[in-house]
């Protein structure tokens, strides 16, 4: 039998007829939908996530991982410090470049790192992850963008005859300025 000489689709046979694959789009819900079922299932309105994932229409298995593990729900983006802390920090930059003592990007992105695992050990449940999380580099370039106020320069050397100073030649200039 030769599929071109049927007149109707309804003539062909039921198993000929290959079945409608749907394929699921990459994320086809809305990041309000997967809040909103995740708030759902702790307020205790499904006895399951499979019943959560079905009535929200969010993907099953990446629901699961969100209420299992506690992932927090990316929204919308987040700084890793807040806005108060990038001010001290910064604060904090600019008084040691006053004072000569100017930290390198090392020392800021372990300082910022410090202070990321200090806040997030304030939050009950915090994951490990982000009580040992070492901020990247990618980091400071976006902090250093965010905060053009500060320099970034190189650090000029000090000669050997500039680095010793004798605590009574310190005495003696001050002394000389009072007069």
């Amino acid at each position: 039998m030769n599929l071109t000489q049927r007149t109707s689709i309804e003539e062909i046979p039921v198993e000929m007829v290959a079945p409608i694959q749907r394929r699921l789009k990459l994320r086809s819900y809305r990041s309000e939908n997967m809040t909103n079922a995740i708030e759902r299932f702790k307020a205790g309105e499904f006895s399951s996530i499979r019943k959560v994932a079905k009535e929200c229409g969010v993907a099953l298995e990446t629901l699961r991982e969100r209420i299992v593990k506690g992932d927090a729900i990316k929204t919308w983006w987040r700084h890793a410090l807040s806005h108060d802390d990038e001010t001290d920090l910064v604060s904090y930059l600019q008084w040691c470049a006053r004072v000569a003592q100017p930290l390198t990007k090392r020392e800021v992105i372990v300082r910022a790192s410090k202070i990321f695992q200090l806040r997030a050990a304030e939050v009950p449940g915090a994951s490990q992850a982000n009580l040992t999380r070492i901020l990247s580099q990618k980091w400071w370039r976006m902090f250093a963008r965010r905060h053009p106020e500060l320099r970034i320069g190189k650090a000029s050397l000090i000669n050997a005859g500039c680095a010793t100073v004798e605590p009574t030649a310190i005495c003696n200039y001050f002394q000389l300025l009072q007069q």
